[in-house]
């Protein structure tokens, strides 16, 4: 027991480098960005982004989550891994083609200008982030090969965006920094998966469409979640790219919130499916959540201050927004961890899915709604977002004292 502890302490300690990085990039990045091409255009790539990272729930299709258990509970058996990386690979090449067409049509409804070279970008970029396999490094609990790959990508990408974009009109270009960065990203992680000593072996039809199956119900329960968190970026752009750069701004600071805390989740998952130390999750848990209430309200009670600082002070106009991510980053953090990793370990993953699902059907008729009202805007649709996590959350808490009630028994 010691030692999984001390393996799931690590691979904590792992990830949380990787979301540190995570959350200095955008601190680097973002305030660079939104003074050089200003909300509108700040507005624009952060749509493009937003239609890149939902092409990319396709190609991912569900497999972060069911490929991470799947080699967590077949661990022990490298053979069968080998098989099933060779599965997902042969899906995921067939979805890109899939995806491409996909991201043809929203850029070419999205974006006025500079279309070809948005879609272009945008195909390298899917096609990177598509073969960085994190699942595989998540089921082997090897976090500190995500950390070390994920970490460079990140970096280049800043590196990039500082060196090649220089006016408002080079928008395109930080899309291409972000593609050639998610490439290095992707070479890193076949180079490390091999260097683990596993390979892609070839899968039969047969093996291709069970790998599928299992996935499907994951696939729809992230294609759910896009619907109030990718997505949003999207529908407020019906608004306006303006309102979409003011939106866009306070995500990526509850984003920055959301990666600090991710790798509790990501490292419970796997851990909680095998070990099922509820004592230990029932801590951590009790102890984070008090940090994260704490560093929340912090945020807003300085929030003008922080929005001026980090965006620049045309964007104060959306502090309001900011307040009301900043209330669904607790709500999300608690969430998350009772999602996936209590289920797993109750055996009743589909459970997290299903919250997920209505969540985002409620989601959508709010949305519907502020659209046939013509009241589509970036505080209307955060204040949606905040509602839909806070049903989902309640759906969760409600099954999961169900469930552990039989599991204690």
């Amino acid at each position: 027991m010691k030692l999984k502890q001390n393996v799931l302490f690590g691979n904590i300690a792992a990830l949380a480098i990787l979301q540190l990085a995570t959350y200095i990039t955008p601190l680097l990045i973002v305030p660079y960005l939104t003074r050089v091409l200003g909300p509108g255009g700040y507005g624009t790539v952060a749509i493009c982004l937003s239609i890149i990272q939902m092409s990319l729930i396709l190609t991912d299709f569900g497999f972060n989550l069911s490929s991470t258990e799947y080699i967590a509970r077949n661990c022990q058996s490298k053979d069968k891994i080998n098989k099933h990386i060779g599965a997902v690979f042969q899906i995921k090449i067939l979805l890109i083609f899939l995806c491409v067409i996909f991201l043809y049509f929203l850029v070419n409804d999205q974006l006025q200008q500079f279309k070809i070279e948005f879609f272009f970008y945008s195909c390298i970029a899917i096609i990177g982030q598509t073969f960085q396999s994190l699942w595989f490094f998540q089921g082997v609990e090897k976090m500190k090969r995500i950390t070390l790959f994920l970490t460079i990508s990140k970096f280049s990408y800043v590196i990039l965006t500082f060196v090649i974009v220089k006016k408002p009109e080079q928008g395109r270009f930080v899309i291409l920094a972000y593609a050639l960065s998610q490439v290095i990203g992707a070479l890193l992680s076949q180079y490390y998966m091999r260097k683990e000593g596993y390979k892609y072996t070839p899968a039969n039809l047969s093996s291709m469409l069970g790998v599928l199956r299992t996935s499907a119900l994951f696939f729809w329960s992230r294609l759910a979640v896009s619907t109030y968190t990718t997505a949003s970026t999207l529908v407020v752009g019906a608004a306006g790219h303006v309102q979409a750069g003011y939106y866009a701004a306070s995500e990526q600071l509850y984003k920055a919130g959301q990666n600090i805390t991710t790798p509790v989740s990501q490292a419970l998952y796997p851990y909680m499916t095998r070990a099922k130390n509820w004592a230990l999750f029932f801590k951590m848990m009790s102890i984070l959540t008090v940090v994260m209430i704490t560093a929340s309200l912090t945020a807003i009670w300085l929030s003008q201050w922080l929005i001026a600082l980090i965006f620049g002070p045309e964007y104060i106009v959306s502090q309001n927004v900011f307040i009301v991510f900043m209330l669904a980053l607790i709500v999300t953090f608690v969430s998350t961890n009772f999602g996936y990793p209590v289920f797993s370990a109750l055996g009743k993953v589909k459970v997290a899915n299903y919250t997920v699902i209505f969540g985002a059907l409620t989601h959508v008729v709010i949305l519907g709604v502020l659209f046939c009202l013509g009241e589509i805007s970036a505080y209307n649709v955060v204040r949606a977002v905040l509602f839909t996590e806070i049903v989902i959350l309640i759906l969760r808490m409600f099954f999961f004292v169900k469930l552990y009630r039989r599991e204690v028994k």
